[in-house]
Order: C-alpha cells, then structure tokens, then sequence
C-alpha cells in the first residue's frame, strides 16, 4: 500500500513538471527588469529596452512618471523619427549637452513637473515647436530660446522667473504662459507679435 501511494505520487510530481516543460511564457511588453541593474534614475538604452520602447521608428515616447533624474549621454539619439517626448512628472534636475537637440524632427517636448534649474542655449533643436517647462525652479531662460526660430508655444508657469524680455527675439511664438512667476513689469514692444499671453498670479505685476 505505502509503495502505491509512493509511486502515485512520484507520478503526479512527473505530470507536473512535463507540463511546466512545455509551458509557452511570452514577457514581451513589461517591466521586468534584471535584478543585477539597479535602478538609479539614469535613463540608458536598457531601461528604454526593458519598458517596451523597442520600435525605433516611434513618432512619441510617453515618460511620464518614471523617476528618471537624468540621462545617459545619447539615449533617445536611435529614435531618429521622434516628434515628441514627454518627461513629465520625473525628479530631473540636469541632463547631458545634447540629449534634445540632436532629435532633428522632434517638435514637442515636455518637461514639466521637474526640478531643472536653468536650461542651457543648445537645449533643444531649432525646429522644435512647443517647449513645456511648467512647474520647475527656473529662475532665468533668456538665452535659452533665441535661436529656436519656429518655437510657437511655449510653457513656463510656475517657476520663479521675473522678466520674459527674451520674447521679442523669438519672432514665430505667439503663446506665452508666464503665470505663477514672479514677473514685476512688461515692456510692450517685446509682447507685440503674441496672439496669447498669461501672466496670472505674479504677486510682483502691477
């Protein structure tokens, strides 16, 4: 009786793994991540591979939300097709010359919610058409923009910067969110081509 029951046993526990054997497990399209990388925020090649972004003729990368504090030197240069990226919501607080403006036909960038600083003249290529740096700690972007020739929209609402005297020498912009800052005057002549400009909520505006 007990060899039966040892032998029904030995037969269950063969059953069991024959089947495992011939399981077909697909993990394509997730977030596995090899537990030997650790993730410190600086966004490589492998972690874009690992979260799915894997077709290199994307037209949008949605980063939203993932923690990324900076990046590595070149790592959106093979989505040579990219039109627009969004980092919104990370913990980015700098990031490596020419991450954005090697993108040649990216013409929409999001960077909101972040924690830059400043942002540097060779930032983003020529071409782009919509910059949203909203709810960062910038304090200054004069330089920032003027050779951005086609820049249409741009977004910079609830930082810490006092003038937008930069305006008059981006002649395509016509939207301009400047509200939420801390904007004390404006001089007229450098707003005239603007179709939209807020200024909302700057305590210092009178």
């Amino acid at each position: 009786m007990t060899k039966n029951i040892a032998l029904l046993i030995l037969l269950l526990v063969q059953s069991f793994f024959c089947i495992i054997y011939s399981m077909s497990i697909e993990i394509e399209n997730n977030n596995i991540i090899d537990p030997k990388v650790r993730w410190t925020g600086n966004l490589s090649a492998y972690f874009l591979d690992n979260w799915g972004y894997t077709v290199l003729t994307a037209t949008e990368l949605p980063l939203i939300t993932r923690g990324i504090k900076t990046f590595t030197p070149g790592v959106f240069d093979r989505y040579t097709d990219l039109q627009t990226l969004r980092l919104t919501e990370n913990e980015i607080a700098s990031y490596p010359e020419k991450t954005f403006s090697e993108l040649a036909k990216l013409d929409e960038i999001y960077l909101d919610k972040n924690y830059l600083t400043k942002i540097s003249k060779s930032t983003f290529n020529e071409n782009i058409q919509l910059v949203d740096l909203s709810s960062n700690i910038l304090t200054s972007v004069s330089e920032a923009f003027l050779t951005l020739s086609r820049l249409d929209t741009l977004i910079l609402s609830r930082n810490q910067i006092s003038n937008f005297d930069f305006v008059g020498s981006i002649p395509s912009l016509t939207y301009l969110d400047m509200s939420f800052n801390t904007i004390s005057s404006i001089t007229c002549s450098k707003i005239a081509q603007l179709e939209t400009l807020i200024l909302a909520h700057n305590s210092r505006l009178t």
